[in-house]
């Protein structure tokens, strides 16, 4: 069967806040659109991205599916457009995701653009995240894709996201995120405020599937990984310097042998887990 993507750019007339141009295309819009893929064709993929400085104000959705579905997700998101009385263009773009060389690692990145674009949808549904709870939610992000990793190479890993998200600061910028990653990394020694459980249980499972026995196939996984949690982070709204702290602090509480939060799959609490 024959798939195709659709693309969409959804601009925001009013050059305001794009937080609040994302949450209210999100809370309008993609969750009703991305239900109906889900339920007319359960192995399309999908992704969003947030305006950024490459995209100026746009608000850009990727559609993956067959031509009959993608024209009916084509209808309802112009009737939803209409309806607030949004500007939108459609064209068959590739995803950023195009950019992997083999169609296999494509497939992988696709799917974990899917499940990444599902998590940070159920969670800003009631609107964008308090800054209060952005660094609690990368630093519990970047943990649990570690744990999907060889403890050898968490280290690194989670110092990439340092290198990433410092490289704009000055050096006195840099040496004051570290201590307050150092300070933060004593918080993490005695675990982390517990969150809800439900929209993990679904997200959790769902990344470990798509990488579950890629390792020995030649997929770079931990690459994947790492290009995943970015995108994540950028679709939540978590800026990459409240990233880096988290990784930061992360990496000095592994080495110190803390013991963090982690979530089972098959249950709705929290429970701990020892590194």
């Amino acid at each position: 069967m024959s798939r195709d993507w659709l693309f969409v750019r959804i601009p925001n007339p009013l050059r305001n806040r794009s937080e609040d141009h994302s949450s209210r295309v999100v809370g309008a819009a993609v969750a009703e659109l991305a239900g109906h893929l889900r339920a007319a064709d359960p192995e399309g993929n999908w992704q969003f991205r947030r305006p950024d400085e490459n995209a100026g104000s746009n608000l850009g959705l990727w559609f993956h599916s067959t031509h009959e579905v993608l024209k009916e997700l084509e209808h309802r998101l112009r009737t939803h457009t209409a309806a607030h009385d949004w500007p939108v263009v459609t064209d068959q773009y590739d995803p950023p995701t195009a950019k992997y060389c083999t169609s296999q690692t494509i497939r992988l990145a696709d799917r974990l653009a899917t499940e990444s674009s599902e998590f940070a949808l159920a969670l800003l549904q009631e609107g964008g995240l308090d800054p209060r709870d952005r660094l609690t939610l990368a630093t519990l992000h970047l943990w649990h894709l570690c744990a999907l990793m060889a403890p050898a190479d968490r280290g690194a890993f989670l110092f990439h996201f340092w290198q990433f998200g410092t490289e704009e600061l000055s050096p006195a910028g840099r040496v004051q995120l570290a201590s307050e990653a150092d300070g933060y990394a004593v918080t993490l020694l005695n675990g982390l405020p517990a969150v809800d459980g439900g929209v993990w249980e679904q997200y959790l499972p769902a990344v470990r599937s798509v990488i579950e026995g890629q390792r020995d196939s030649g997929v770079p996984v931990n690459f994947l990984l790492y290009d995943h949690a970015q995108l994540t982070h950028d679709r939540l709204g978590i800026p990459t310097e409240t990233a880096a702290l988290g990784a930061r602090a992360l990496r000095a509480a592994l080495s110190a042998g803390a013991t963090l939060p982690a979530f089972a799959a098959d249950v709705r609490t929290p429970v701990l887990q020892s590194v």
